[in-house]
């Protein structure tokens, strides 16, 4: 429909490609609700769009939050049932100052980044709130990128996509672009405004079940809208979490993870859907092996997935 590749997001805290999608979800009432409170994407979906600022214009009533909320695509039958209301958009911090990290609905699905740091050191992914601004993005190799502007505008309203399918060089079938995120079941229903009692921030790990409506920095880690198999300063590599196994290491670590035996279900670029196997290898960034390979887009690798 609109001839490319959905965009991972706007710009910051602004609707992402999952809410993008909700036309082709039959979810088309929520996506003109979501249009029409923010002047067709034009507008932040932060505090004051979800309720938490009483005098602004654009708060959602009690009927428009439980719409918004009861969603069941983006939420995975195995982890968790459909769920109208989830409270994700309010709380209070360990020293009683009122929460005001506003990201919407959760879901249990995450875009697959690839960041390829040999390429530069230069901002990978960011837009800033200055829609005329379009940052470096030639280190992004992965499926879904930022959306671009119409030329000649500065209004979100005039998003278009930022690549056609030829983008995916590799092949549409040797490249995943979203996948189930993993969440520990320990910090399921948690969410990054959480802080403890002392004021301290939580484990990294609460933000794990965040929101999937809109990034709140535009960066892939913020609002856990995507997800990589490395992490992006030090290039460290790992494979599929499994939280039942690993508690130590995988209760804090933002990654792909599911709560399916064994296995891990990604979208592939042909549309298909593709159980993976959690001990499949992601080697290292200078050796990249089988889930390194599915998330660049143009490595040139051919990856062989099981019958």
């Amino acid at each position: 429909a609109q001839r490319g590749i959905p965009p991972v997001s706007l710009c910051r805290n602004r609707a992402s490609g999952y809410i993008l999608l909700f036309p082709y979800l039959e979810q088309t009432a929520a996506y003109q609700l979501i249009e029409s409170k923010t002047n067709k994407f034009d507008q932040d979906m932060n505090e004051d769009f979800w309720g938490q600022k009483t005098t602004s214009t654009r708060k959602l009533t009690e009927e428009e939050i439980t719409q918004l909320f009861s969603i069941p695509v983006y939420r995975c039958p195995t982890r968790r049932t459909p769920s109208a209301r989830d409270g994700l958009y309010t709380g209070t911090y360990g020293d009683g100052t009122t929460n005001t990290n506003a990201c919407g609905p959760r879901g249990d699905y995450a875009i697959v980044a690839y960041v390829d740091r040999t390429v530069s050191s230069a901002q990978w992914s960011r837009e800033t709130g200055d829609p005329t601004n379009s940052a470096t993005l030639h280190e992004l190799s992965s499926a879904m990128r930022p959306a671009m502007l119409q030329s000649g505008s500065t209004s979100w309203a005039n998003w278009t996509p930022r690549d056609t399918m030829a983008w995916l060089s590799d092949g549409t079938s040797n490249t995943i672009i979203i996948g189930e995120k993993h969440i520990h079941p320990d910090n399921l229903q948690k969410w990054d405004g959480l802080t403890s009692t002392t004021g301290t921030s939580e484990p990294n790990g609460y933000s794990q079940d965040c929101g999937y409506s809109n990034p709140s920095n535009f960066n892939f880690g913020d609002a856990w809208l995507a997800r990589a198999f490395h992490i992006r300063s030090t290039m460290e590599c790992f494979g599929i979490s499994r939280p039942y196994e690993n508690k130590a290491v995988d209760q804090d670590r933002a990654s792909f993870g599911s709560w399916h035996p064994g296995i891990c279900q990604f979208l592939l670029g042909d549309g298909s859907v593709f159980p993976i196997s959690v001990t499949t290898p992601a080697g290292t960034h200078d050796k990249r092996l089988t889930l390194l390979m599915l998330s660049c887009v143009n490595d040139g690798g051919v990856v062989q997935l099981p019958d």
